[in-house]
């Protein structure tokens, strides 16, 4: 069946990007004050970080094993590259051990 023609976005392009894009999960900052907004992407950013050096970093420290015990050098630097892009922007109070083993 041929697909209908995409429905313009809040921004008014069809992908929906733009200055009014509609951001899942920030709806909670219309309205809100300066202060509780930096407070929402702070709690926001402290979650997301958490799962990118939890369970995303075992995954990806996983693969990269896998690859250097296959000697498949190749998978090994893109995966190696990604481990660094997870503690690309870490604060430094949280740098540790693991991240600088990585950077």
């Amino acid at each position: 069946p041929a697909r209908s023609p995409p429905h313009p976005g809040p921004g008014g392009g069809q992908s929906g990007c733009g200055p009014r894009a509609v951001l899942r999960g920030l709806e909670v900052m219309e309205g809100a004050d300066a202060d509780a907004r930096w407070h929402a992407l702070d709690a926001s950013l402290s979650r997301l970080r958490e799962r990118l050096q939890g369970e995303v970093y075992e995954r990806l420290e996983a693969w990269f094993e896998h690859a250097i015990g296959r000697k498949d050098l190749r998978t090994a630097c893109v995966v190696c590259a990604h481990l660094a892009l997870l503690f690309e922007n870490v604060r430094p109070s949280e740098l540790d051990t693991r991240a600088m083993q990585w950077l």
